[in-house]
């Protein structure tokens, strides 16, 4: 059997009494079995997060965006890049030059993309749309099928 270099390795678990317990211990023996050895690796536990849900990945795409594209006069799919461009670029050094990177919405947490619709929300209300309040659910009226999930 030919092993692989490490690089990067990803598994999943959970904290209990102060121990590791594994979501499933032999798939990890069995990635960790095609590594060749190394003499020393940086083990990182961090908390998993959530990603965006569904419920409001619909609020955004049913409800938010189409009324402020209808507003300004701008397809939705338009929007939506304008949106992460005012919101979620980052500034990355590569080469010796500065370049802006988008971050997409489909990696944003639950609470990250949370706080992208509240100031794609305050936008649209500096544009002068005034959008529907939805639920902690982002269900809103019935006036939008599409915010329903």
């Amino acid at each position: 059997m030919s092993l692989r270099k490490l690089a990067t390795f990803v598994s999943h678990g959970s904290i209990k009494d102060g121990k590791l317990v594994l979501d499933n211990p032999p798939y990890f023996r069995t990635i960790l079995s095609g590594y060749e050895d190394t003499p020393k690796v940086r083990i990182t536990i961090e908390k998993q997060r959530g990603a965006r849900s569904k419920r409001a990945n619909n609020y955004y795409w049913g409800v938010v965006l189409p009324l402020i594209g209808a507003h300004m006069g701008e397809r939705t799919e338009d929007l939506h890049e304008i949106m992460k461009a005012r919101f979620l670029k980052t500034k990355r050094v590569w080469r010796g030059g500065e370049i802006t990177i988008l971050k997409s919405t489909s990696q944003l947490t639950t609470d990250e993309f949370g706080e992208y619709i509240e100031q794609v929300i305050q936008e649209g209300a500096e544009l002068g749309v005034i959008i529907p309040m939805a639920d902690k659910e982002y269900r809103v009226h019935e006036q939008f099928p599409e915010s329903r999930g």
